[in-house]
Order: structure tokens, then C-alpha cells, then sequence
């Protein structure tokens, strides 16, 4: 009997921490899933930015090189408009928007290096927001109501008669959760929201790239060899670029010097931006269908009742719409998030137990 102990002692441990599902798949990408990818690219970048070379310029002033470097990562670099033409690079140009500077040239220039790093950061604090925000507001609920209920195998004291009658109990007293319904939806339609702001954050911080950027890309793979078809990434995220730094020589005459900085750091950039504007399109148009769903759902009971149905097949058809068609919006989230949650059968006991009392309920009515 102690051994029999000493083995379950380190599962309890284990259930004392496990993991309430108080959300849904779609929620679930944007919390973790999402979170995850910026972070990781947040760490590519910076790994690169900090503690490599991000720039690297070439000039003929060997003893100004670092100082040059970092004069023009601070300041920017630029490219020039009309050489924006992959026809005349190896020509008139040495590399996409990189040639003569000519009169009425048009300079492109490009800053949003330095902060690529804190944007993807602050990006994935705004995914998980929403689901800050409904841990909050959910405030433990579901955690107090299936306490011990959610394992594979339950005690002989875990699931009891007195336990049973107080959870049905807690759906009779406390009967109306529809505010606790309606708080979910709203976080759901903040994560809609979220990532449909974040798209248009991305195409203001890339200059108005970015809203193309996605088809653009995979236009050019496809198409590799289309004339007049130009490298977005390149167009998007120079590898080569211009600097102009000015300063005076030995006898007061004001100095410019041209300089062809070259951007690694743009190598990862431009694959990274690519699977964000794939990944924020899916996102968004799942989250869409997600808030979709949550309409029709708390609006039609029938779409209710197959939600809960597909939580469980331990019990019939008629069972569940019998007892939705006596639930409100709220009862019927709760529900459904228990279902989640609780142990199949104890789940089942609780149906057929709620059945009855809201039959004997209406019977007296």
C-alpha cells in the first residue's frame, strides 16, 4: 500500500498545476502560437542586431570604419528611386536602388532596422492581452468547478453524491451566466480586432509594403523568370544600400562621402515579414469565422446543442437538445466549457442530473 502510495504522490503534485482549457483552438493561436513566432523572431533579429554585425559599410577610410557604421545604422540608409530596376543592375547600378545619384533622384531611405526588434516584442504583448484580459475576468471559475474532476481516473470520494448535487445546484442558484458569456466574445473579437490593427501596423512600419508583400513574394517564386518581375524582398528589404556622411577635412572643406553599406540583417527580415503576412491573413481570417460562429451561436440554440455534442458521445441527441433549449446563452457557455474540461462521465452524470432537475422545474411551473 505505501508504494502504491509513493508513485501516486508525484502525480497529485502534478495535478495541482495542470492546465484549465478555458479558451478555444483559435484563441489558443493567437496566445501561444503567435506569441511564440514573434518571440522567436524577436530573438533572431536581436541575436543578429547585438551581437553580430547588422551594417557594414565600405569606404576607402580604414580608421573611420567602425565609426561609419555606426553613424549610418543610427542615421539610416537610403536607395535611389530610379534604380529600382532589375534590367539595369550590373549596368548603370550595382544592385537594386543602388547607382548614380542623379539630380531629381528620389531617396529611399530606410530606418525600421533598429526597430524591428521592439515592434515584434511589443506585437506579441498585444496577442496575449486578450487572454490576459479573460483570465481576469474569468476569474478562476471554471478551476473551482472542476476541481479533481478533470483526470481519467477519479477517487471514490472525487465524485460523489454531495458533489454532484452542489455543481447541479450551482447551475439552479446561479442560473443566468450570461455576462460571462458575453465578456468571452468581446476577447474574442479584441483578437480579431488585434491582428486585423497589426496588419495595418506592419504596412505603415514597412512604408506600405508590407499589404502586398505576402502575394508579391510568392508571385516572384513562382514566376522567377517573368520579365519586369521585381524582387519584392529586395525592393522591401535592401541587402545593398547607400550612405552619405559628411564631414570636414583637414582644412575646414566640407566632405561627403558615398558609401555601399551592406545589410545582412535583412536576410532574416525579409523571411520573417513573409510568414507574418501569411500567418496574420490565416489568423485573421480564422478569428473572422470564430467571431462568426460565437454570433450564430449564442443567437440559435440548435448550433448550441451540436457545440455540446461534439464534446461528447456519451450522450444522446435529444438528451442535449432537451436541456439547451432550457439553458440560457450563459448556462450553455459554461457548459460547454466544462465540457472541456471535466471527465467524460462525470460529465454525463451531470447532463442526465441537470435533465431532471430542470424537468422537475418545469413541471412545477
Amino acid at each position: 500500500m505505501a508504494d502504491i502510495l509513493s508513485v501516486y504522490k508525484p502525480i497529485s503534485m502534478i495535478n495541482k498545476f495542470r492546465n484549465i482549457t478555458l479558451d478555444n483552438s483559435v484563441f489558443q493561436l493567437h496566445s501561444k502560437v503567435t506569441v511564440s513566432i514573434l518571440l522567436v523572431s524577436a530573438i533572431l533579429v536581436s541575436s543578429k542586431q547585438f551581437f553580430g554585425e547588422p551594417i557594414k559599410c565600405i569606404s576607402d577610410k580604414e580608421k573611420l570604419t567602425d565609426a561609419l557604421n555606426a553613424y549610418c545604422w543610427i542615421h539610416g540608409t537610403y536607395t535611389l528611386r530610379n534604380s529600382v530596376n532589375p534590367k539595369i543592375v550590373g549596368k548603370n547600378a550595382v544592385s537594386m536602388g543602388v547607382g548614380p545619384h542623379t539630380k531629381h533622384d528620389e531617396e529611399v531611405y530606410y530606418m525600421y532596422y533598429q526597430w524591428v526588434c521592439i515592434l515584434l516584442l511589443i506585437q506579441a504583448i498585444m496577442f496575449y492581452i486578450p487572454n490576459y484580459i479573460w483570465r481576469i475576468l474569468e476569474g478562476g471559475r471554471l478551476a473551482s468547478l472542476t476541481n479533481e474532476l478533470d483526470t481519467a481516473l477519479l477517487g471514490p470520494d472525487t465524485w460523489n453524491d454531495i458533489r454532484k448535487r452542489n455543481l447541479v445546484q450551482y447551475f439552479i442558484d446561479m442560473n443566468g451566466h450570461n455576462f460571462y458569456a458575453f465578456r468571452f466574445a468581446l476577447c474574442e473579437l479584441l483578437n480579431f480586432l488585434n491582428v486585423v490593427f497589426q496588419i495595418f501596423v506592419l504596412d505603415s512600419f514597412l512604408g506600405g509594403t508590407f499589404n502586398d508583400y505576402g502575394p508579391a513574394v510568392a508571385s516572384f517564386f513562382y514566376h522567377p523568370d517573368i520579365a519586369g518581375s521585381d524582387d519584392p524582398m529586395a525592393f522591401a528589404f535592401p541587402k545593398v544600400t547607400k550612405c552619405s556622411f559628411k564631414s570636414f577635412g583637414s582644412s575646414g572643406t566640407l566632405q561627403n562621402l558615398d558609401l555601399l553599406c551592406i545589410l545582412p540583417l535583412n536576410i532574416i527580415n525579409e523571411k520573417i515579414f513573409a510568414l507574418l503576412w501569411f500567418w496574420f491573413i490565416i489568423l485573421a481570417i480564422l478569428s473572422a469565422i470564430a467571431v462568426l460562429y460565437r454570433i450564430i451561436a449564442f443567437s440559435c440554440p440548435c448550433a448550441r446543442s451540436y457545440s455540446i455534442l461534439g464534446q461528447t458521445r456519451l450522450l444522446s441527441r435529444f438528451q442535449i437538445l432537451n436541456l439547451v433549449a432550457k439553458f440560457n446563452v450563459g448556462d450553455w457557455f459554461l457548459l460547454n466549457q466544462l465540457a472541456k474540461n471535466l471527465n467524460p462521465m462525470v460529465f454525463k452524470d451531470l447532463i442526465i442530473e441537470l435533465e431532471r432537475e430542470f424537468n422537475k422545474k418545469t413541471a412545477l411551473v
